[in-house]
């Protein structure tokens, strides 16, 4: 039984106006459970399975990687593919920043913009012998960056040696030198040879036309700096002169 909205009066269930006020009386209707059609299903069920299918087939993804137990939870594990390890081995390179000592006076060395040269040192590298080393410098391209005032010197030369060096395996320094008579210092690399012992190289870009800037370096304290070519070349060309070595400072 029901009331009707509009005198109270108990009215049956399926009246269609009240008995005593003559109301009409407005049909009720029964909660039904709504089924979804099979469009919907589709969307919902098989359009994934379909897409996972599709993955598996291209090799994306595996079907038994989708859900794995951690914990007695569930995980659901990403579907972009794991990177292939890259063969060989990459230690982390441990870098630092150059000092070194003039006249008593510890200097912090910077590049012709002013950046501070940073040396990163490879744990795992190893001293070669002078046929390796120059294996290394034939394909190594910092002597063919041109030498520019405020852009690119001498440590900036010595820096990026270095470091393509210490990349490749080869243990580098970088060099500091100091003369006498002139404020205006250089900047080498030095490498401990096997077979040649302590070799001091220059690679700054000193336009000689179609010859290598590579240069063997000889230091010694008083004595004249001199330079020697690497590779040898039949143009002619003039070397450097920077004078009288006062101060070698080498960081390895």
């Amino acid at each position: 039984m029901r009331l009707c909205p509009s005198c109270g009066s108990e009215v049956d269930e399926n009246a269609r106006f009240c008995t005593e006020c003559g109301w009409p009386l407005a049909r009720t209707k029964k909660a039904r459970l709504v089924r979804p059609s099979l469009a919907i299903l589709f969307v919902l069920v098989f359009i994934p399975i379909l897409c996972l299918a599709s993955l598996y087939s291209q090799g994306i993804v595996d079907p038994q990687e989708l859900f794995q137990e951690k914990g007695g939870s569930s995980h659901i594990s990403s579907l972009a593919p794991t990177p292939t390890p890259t063969p060989g081995h990459s230690p982390a390179l441990e870098c630092k920043f150059v000092e070194t000592r003039e006249n008593g006076i510890t200097y912090i060395q910077t590049g012709a913009d002013g950046h501070k040269i940073r040396l990163c040192d490879n744990p795992e590298a190893t001293d070669v012998t002078w046929s390796e080393l120059k294996d290394f410098l034939r394909q190594d391209k910092t002597d063919e960056i041109p030498y520019r005032e405020e852009i690119f010197v001498c440590g900036d030369y010595a820096e990026m040696l270095h470091n393509n060096a210490e990349s490749a395996g080869i243990r580098a320094a970088w060099v500091g030198i100091a003369f006498y008579y002139n404020d205006v210092g250089h900047a080498v690399n030095a490498f401990n040879t096997i077979d040649q012992g302590l070799v001091f190289i220059d690679v700054g870009n000193a336009d000689m036309g179609r010859c290598s800037s590579d240069k063997i370096v000889t230091l010694r304290k008083g004595k004249q700096i001199t330079f020697e070519l690497v590779f040898s070349c039949s143009d002619f060309y003039l070397l450097p002169m920077e004078g009288v070595v006062k101060e070698i400072s080498i960081a390895w």
